[in-house]
């Protein structure tokens, strides 16, 4: 039997994280293992590119602890740590830094309260500055301290130089905003992430490239263990490779009298849209008002309808429970303004809600569609 090495034990733990935080898993695929000794702290560290281990911590750890640790080093990448340090007092901004992301990683919890990652015992904790900002504990801290980081803060430094820039800053954080959007609808993004990261990222991405990312990620980022990603068995690692060709999802387009003619062309040339950017797909599309009204199903070289009924109006129950219950779809779409009771969430189908007004989805991913002024025309729809 093969012994188990430092690197073998690291891409496990990440693949964990992919199947089960791809948040993390997502953005750990851009760090590159690297073994490396003789580190200020001998754990691991990042410069933004690599992620350096010391093989003999990475094989003491437990593997609940070393997720914890992995969640760690991204998590500085995630709040954008390495690239506020600016000016600051390095070892100051370190230790605020690591006292910032610690809660956070600790305190994080799923849907029952339990706590969803561990990190090894003696790690900076301070419960006075529980769910504070490295900036906030910065202003607190002495000037000097003798108190130690978890990981070696040292290639920091390198990516400050690298990102000076702004390129290598503006490539994380579009990976940053994409990966985010992905968990966020496959509801795999915990709340108190979501909230930090929000803060962080400026500029966000436009609607459009959160539509089409996350079609993509939830039609192509399937990870699966069989058939394995060929590119690293000869390396005797058995990692997840990728499956679905067909984009497939619903596209549900409200139709009731509070959308108006010039809206509904809108949401049907973003359909058409859908359907240009892929060369195959499976786009079933719904009109609706309080119920379904007009179906759809769309493949390479079909015609976008141009005429649609409704005007009534509005209800989220049936487009919700037919997106639910119609097989091989990866997303259920919904262009809509929101303003309807909301049904239970269908289950096992991420929804993005495309809203024309500033409501929000209780659920899924709401993206905000910048709505233009139109007279409200209240009839059926020629294009």
């Amino acid at each position: 039997m093969t012994q188990e090495t430092a690197e073998g034990k690291i891409l496990k733990a990440r693949v964990r994280l992919l199947l089960s935080q791809p948040f993390f898993g997502n953005l750990l695929l851009y760090l590159e293992p690297v073994e490396k000794k003789g580190m200020a702290m001998p754990t691991l560290a990042t410069d933004g590119d690599h992620l350096f281990y010391d093989p003999g911590f990475v094989m003491s750890l437990p593997m609940e602890h070393l997720i914890g640790v992995m969640v760690h080093e991204v998590g500085h990448i995630a709040l954008r740590h390495l690239a506020r340090r600016q000016g600051r007092n390095p070892m100051k901004w370190n230790l605020a830094a690591d006292y910032a992301i610690n809660d956070l990683i600790v305190n994080t919890t799923d849907n029952n309260g339990c706590r969803m990652f561990q990190l090894p015992p003696g790690i900076l904790l301070n419960p006075a500055w529980h769910d504070q900002t490295a900036d906030f504990i910065y202003s607190r801290l002495p000037e000097t301290t003798d108190k130690k980081t978890l990981d070696d803060h040292g290639d920091w430094k390198d990516f400050e130089k690298d990102g000076s820039s702004g390129t290598k800053e503006q490539e994380w954080k579009d990976r940053i905003a994409k990966a985010a959007v992905d968990a966020r609808t496959r509801g795999k993004l915990p709340g108190k992430w979501q909230t930090a990261i929000d803060d962080f990222l400026e500029p966000k991405l436009d609607w459009k490239t959160i539509l089409t990312d996350t079609i993509v990620s939830n039609s192509r980022n399937d990870y699966r263990m069989f058939p394995p990603n060929k590119k690293h068995i000869w390396r005797g690692f058995y990692l997840p490779s990728m499956r679905g060709e067909e984009i497939s999802i619903m596209f549900g387009c409200d139709v009731s009298g509070s959308i108006s003619d010039e809206e509904i062309r809108e949401a049907l040339s973003e359909v058409k849209g859908i359907c240009d950017q892929f060369s195959d797909y499976t786009i079933y599309l719904r009109t609706f008002d309080t119920e379904i009204h007009n179906r759809c199903e769309l493949h390479p070289f079909d015609v976008v309808p141009s005429v649609v009924t409704g005007r009534g109006g509005t209800d989220f129950d049936e487009i919700c429970r037919e997106g639910e219950k119609t097989p091989g779809i990866s997303t259920l779409v919904i262009f809509s303004d929101l303003e309807a009771p909301f049904p239970k969430e269908p289950q096992g189908i991420p929804v993005i809600w495309l809203s024309v007004s500033e409501r929000k989805g209780p659920w899924g991913l709401t993206i905000q569609y910048p709505r233009k002024v139109y007279n409200l025309r209240r009839k059926n729809v020629s294009i």
